[in-house]
């Protein structure tokens, strides 16, 4: 075949003429089924959305689109509501522990200087007592008595006095094991319950010990004070079988200390004797 230009090819196309459908032709074309655009989806992308179904700057949603979409939506925001919920329960049973252990605290503690108070000592006797009856090992009570303390509260103020006994309470702490038992029962009087002593003997080894680092100085505020102590010692189940009795010898021996000159310790035999 010969070739054929650019131009010549064009214009051999232009003078071409464009001839009608023959008869049968057009009949065909007639009877063949019409094309129509494929239906969408039941769900689509909400990218697909905005382009096929775009109306006014809103997205037409089919019925049944819309009530999948709102199921979605539901099903989320029920789990974000569970989640919160759960959170804010977690958060209320923290708080609610949080304050039953400060009630606790209060009940059984001194608020001033966080040491057992009256009741939990007691408590802590009533148990000291049994396991004794069980296992037969003795026990001591140290009733201790703070020498000038009132001179204190009266030169300096209570504010004073309060502090003083806030830093009495480590230091007795210090003196006895992290299981004994060291409780105030009010102003300058304090308690300290010693397990697995052997004898008397021991047990006023303890309480020289107490009064060696109480009478210690103190820097309270601007003021250095030194106090003392008299302490009266009394050991189970000889100087009482139950918590009264034991209590009530050891106060007795700590009023003989006093008088004896105090700064020293005796034992509720002494008392016995006196």
């Amino acid at each position: 075949f010969p070739k054929l230009s650019d131009a010549a090819a064009r214009k051999a196309v232009a003078g071409t003429r464009k001839r009608p459908l023959s008869g049968d032709r057009r009949r065909a074309c007639a009877g063949a089924p019409k094309l129509s655009a494929p239906a969408p989806p039941a769900f689509m992308p909400m990218g697909s959305i905005q382009k096929r179904y775009l109306q006014g700057g809103r997205p037409a949603l089919r019925p049944g689109l819309v009530q999948q979409t709102d199921q979605i939506v539901a099903s989320h925001d029920l789990s974000l509501f569970v989640v919160r919920r759960t959170a804010e329960l977690a958060e209320t049973n923290e708080r609610l522990r949080q304050s039953e252990a400060e009630l606790r605290k209060l009940a059984h503690h001194d608020p001033l200087t966080g040491l057992a108070n009256r009741s939990l000592l007691y408590d802590e006797l009533r148990r000291s007592i049994a396991r004794g009856k069980r296992g037969g090992e003795t026990f001591a009570v140290l009733m201790i008595d703070l020498d000038g303390f009132k001179p204190v509260n009266d030169t300096y103020g209570h504010a004073v006095g309060d502090r003083l006994l806030e830093a009495i309470a480590p230091r007795l702490q210090e003196c006895v094991r992290v299981s004994d038992v060291v409780a105030r029962l009010g102003g300058d009087e304090f308690v300290v319950v010693v397990e697995g002593v052997l004898d008397q003997h021991q047990a006023l080894a303890i309480g020289a010990k107490i009064i060696a680092v109480l009478s210690q100085p103190l820097h309270i505020g601007a003021h250095d004070i030194q106090v003392g102590a008299s302490i009266g010692v009394a050991l189970w189940p000889q100087d009482g079988d139950d918590t009264q009795h034991l209590l009530q010898s050891a106060d007795r021996a700590m009023y003989l200390a006093k008088q004896a000159g105090r700064g020293c310790c005796l034992p509720a035999s002494t008392a016995d004797e006196a």
